[in-house]
This record gives C-alpha cells, structure tokens and sequence, in this order.
C-alpha cells in the first residue's frame, strides 16, 4: 500500500472506532445493532488490509469484503424499517407493509441483474458488484421515502445511517460501473475517490453517534409512546 492510502486508513479506522464507542457510551447500538455489526466488519477489514497488506490487500478479498458488505448492508435498511415502526405497530401497518414491498421488490430486482450481468474478467464482476451497490443504496433511499411519507418517528442517528449510507453508496455504486465500463484503467480514480467518500461518510456518522439525545434540554420531555426506537 502506498503511504497515503495508509494514512486515509488509518483516518478511516480511527473514525470508525469513534463512532462503535461513541454508539456504546450514548447506548444507541440497540437503534440499529446491524449497523453496529457493520461498522466492527468495516473497522476489521481495515486492519486487516492494512496491518497485513502482503496477505489481504488483494483482489480476492476485496471482492470477498464487497459481497459480503452488499450482504449486510441490506439487512441494516431492514433493520431500520423494523425499528422505525416497532412499539406502535398499530400505528404504522401501511409503512410496514410497504417497507416490507420495497425492499423485496429491490432485492429481487438487483439479483436479477446481476444475475444478468455477464463477469467474464475482473473489471466486469465490478460491474456485478455496481449492481449489488446500487439495490443497496435503492434500499436506503426507499426507507427513507417511506418515513417522510408515512410520518416516522426516526432518531437523528436513523437519519444519518440512512443519508450516509445512500450517498456514499450512490457514489460508490457509480464507481464500481465506470469501473465495469472502462476496465481497470478506471481503477486509480476509483482507488482515489471512494476512500476520501467513506472516510466523510464515517465521518458524519461518528458525530451524530457522540451527539447529544434529542430533547434532552432541561424541561423538555418527550413521550416515550410517540417514539418507538425509545423502547427496549
């Protein structure tokens, strides 16, 4: 690795560390423990490529850590929409019932693509891994459509999880198919772009783990029942 990818990194692995203890000490892993998970993978993988780049910085596993990322990022929108409507489920049958639509019809979709996609040679499986990207960016757009639509309860944090994770992976999505379009002289501008985006995403997202609870001014109480991701 080149000492500048190092210290992006490096940057990158601080952030995400920041945020895990930042999730903790604000006792807000329960609002989204999938992206909990994410965050231990992403700060794992980084070590791993880093402290040991003659074994893990290579393709195969690079490839490795995306599926398995296109895997879990996914489940975390899920989780989103259950805890968005959990505690008043009366409340919010239609938001369900449509969260639930949207991201079937979006995982169909995207594995029909890809499926579609031919990957003769590695610059071509990135474009099948563009694909996986974007259903799971189109995830976290639907989400966040159906929570202005349907008037959820969302916690700051939900809104910077979905934000983050739909602009980043929007970018990405993109990279990944000039990636599959050009072939591998693309990969220097991907190689260059992505990390300074994630490591702005994390970024964001660590400050809206260390931020203060909403509503916790002094005399200013908020009903737990109109807050769902307030229950345990």
């Amino acid at each position: 690795m080149k000492p500048e990818q190092v210290m992006v990194a490096n940057l990158a692995a601080a952030l995400l560390l920041a945020t895990l203890m930042g999730l903790a000490a604000r006792g807000r892993v329960r609002l989204c423990r999938a992206f909990a998970v994410y965050l231990a993978l992403a700060l794992t993988t980084n070590r791993l490529v880093t402290w040991w780049p003659e074994r893990f910085y290579t393709r195969d596993f690079w490839t490795f850590n995306e599926t398995l990322q296109a895997i879990l990022i996914p489940l975390v929108a899920l989780e989103l929409m259950v805890v968005a409507t959990r505690g008043l489920p009366e409340a919010f049958p239609r938001a369900r019932r449509a969260g639930v639509v949207a991201l079937t019809l979006i995982a169909a979709a995207t594995v029909l693509a890809m499926a579609a996609t031919p990957a003769r040679d590695y610059a071509a499986r990135m474009g099948v891994l563009a694909w996986a990207q974007a259903g799971a960016a189109w995830s976290f757009v639907a989400f966040l459509a159906i929570a202005c639509w349907y008037r959820l309860p969302l916690h700051p944090m939900h809104r910077s999880i979905t934000l983050g994770f739909a602009l980043h992976l929007g970018i990405y999505g993109a990279l990944l198919g000039a990636l599959g379009h050009f072939g591998e002289s693309a990969y220097r501008y991907v190689a260059a772009l992505d990390p300074a985006a994630y490591t702005a995403t994390v970024g964001v997202w660590m400050l809206a783990a260390w931020r203060p609870e909403p509503g916790s001014a002094p005399g200013h109480q908020a009903p737990r029942s109109l807050y769902p991701w307030l229950n345990p």
